[in-house]
């Protein structure tokens, strides 16, 4: 009875997480077979290569500091001036009393704009600008070193995630071949009723610490995943997608 009121507590949580009524009926896909696959934990140094290089926060800081540094040269340039240069030819004819011709022209000009008066304003654009990006880059160097530092934890964790399923399985194994023994020994009248009933009740708790190591195994391999800047759950390669 407390394993279905626990159900159902999730699966309204689930349903309104998804933006679906409370009361909505929900069927979960088979993730048992998904867990099982089991992908070896990637290289620590490729990881975080992939993530400097892909992650959103990263990229967003990024984003940021490449837009300012733009600023900062439109802002320099503004403040040295410009030279521009135009050019046009043509005929022009002559109704002389020589004679009647045409006569090639061309005129040239050059246009310089230089600031006079602005030069301080410019300076003071320029510093602010600069001032905006080091404290981008600062943060930036912050968001590297939390996402180091969150990969590294979920890296980890998925390793220690994966030691504990194979102990797991290897105490279900054990915990099977129990109840057969003590049923046998019970039959033949040598055993004793609480004996087999301490025997299920070991297979029931080794049963349901194997779904909790599978369970950790999924919850760390998403860990690992939104860690690096993927999205959805780990996989050897990026942009590989799995059931979901």
């Amino acid at each position: 009875m407390r394993a279905q009121g626990t159900w159902d507590n999730a699966r309204g949580q689930l349903a309104l997480a998804l933006g679906a009524d409370i009361a909505q009926a929900l069927r979960l896909a088979d993730w048992e077979a998904w867990a099982l696959q089991r992908p070896a934990p990637p290289d620590w140094q490729a990881l975080r290569q992939e993530a400097r290089e892909q992650h959103p926060r990263l990229r967003s800081a990024q984003a940021q500091i490449d837009a300012l540094r733009a600023r900062l040269d439109a802002v320099r340039a503004d403040s040295k001036g410009s030279v521009s240069l135009s050019a046009s030819g043509g005929n022009s004819r002559n109704w002389g009393a020589a004679g009647s011709g045409n006569i090639p022209t061309a005129n040239a000009a050059v246009v310089a704009s230089i600031p006079l008066f602005n030069g301080r304003e410019a300076d003071a654009q320029a510093r602010q600008v600069l001032a905006q990006i080091a404290s981008r880059e600062a943060e930036r160097e912050t968001v590297q070193r939390d996402i180091d530092r969150q990969l590294w934890q979920a890296h980890q964790a998925w390793r220690t995630s994966q030691q504990s399923l194979q102990a797991s399985e290897s105490l279900l194994e054990s915990a099977t071949a129990t109840p057969r023994g003590a049923q046998g020994r019970y039959k033949a009248g040598v055993g004793s009723m609480q004996d087999l009933l301490n025997a299920q009740s070991t297979l029931a708790d080794a049963r349901r610490q194997r779904v909790g190591a599978l369970m950790e195994q999924l919850t760390t391999q998403t860990q690992l995943s939104l860690a690096a800047g993927r999205v959805g759950p780990f996989s050897p390669t990026p942009g590989t997608t799995r059931p979901r």
